[in-house]
């Protein structure tokens, strides 16, 4: 939400990336929700509230000294995180603990080992963050590593 609302100030207002985002998250923090959603991780089936899951391709840090960087992009491994927070008060102070530098193990799970996702939704779309370009999913979604599947030609 946070995403679509920060592009959609940008297009229509002209703020700064930085302005809209500020505004979209204190919008999106006083339309906090969770979604209910079913994970198969490899074989194993579960159930999760949650406002927030990532998957990524390889190793994502999220602590606040590098948010998002990779050590490797060819180790060929999912990353996948959960947020287990649900309620608006909760999602404060885990974020507020990540600014901080001191985030706790429960404010945001990862999953290990992963080398197949699913995720179902009783919604027949779900919005989902691409490259920082928000679209409509309709579950199930599938993901998989492909080691080594991209082949980059460069000078």
């Amino acid at each position: 939400l946070m995403v679509i609302d920060r592009d959609l100030q940008r297009k229509r207002l002209g703020r700064s990336k930085r302005l809209a985002m500020l505004v979209a998250s204190a919008r999106t923090l006083v339309r906090f929700g969770y979604y209910r959603l079913a994970l198969t991780v490899n074989d194993r089936r579960s159930q999760i509230d949650t406002p927030l899951l990532f998957v990524g391709n390889n190793d994502y840090r999220l602590d606040i000294g590098a948010p998002g960087h990779r050590e490797n992009l060819t180790d060929g491994r999912m990353s996948v995180f959960v947020m287990r927070k649900k309620t608006r008060r909760g999602f404060i102070a885990s974020t507020i603990r990540a600014l901080l530098d001191r985030a706790r193990d429960d404010d945001m799970e990862r999953i290990a080992g992963v080398t197949r996702l699913r995720v179902s939704s009783r919604r027949s779309v779900i919005p989902v963050s691409l490259d920082g370009e928000v679209v409509g999913a309709s579950p199930p979604l599938d993901y998989k590593i492909r080691k080594r599947a991209l082949r980059v030609i460069a000078p």
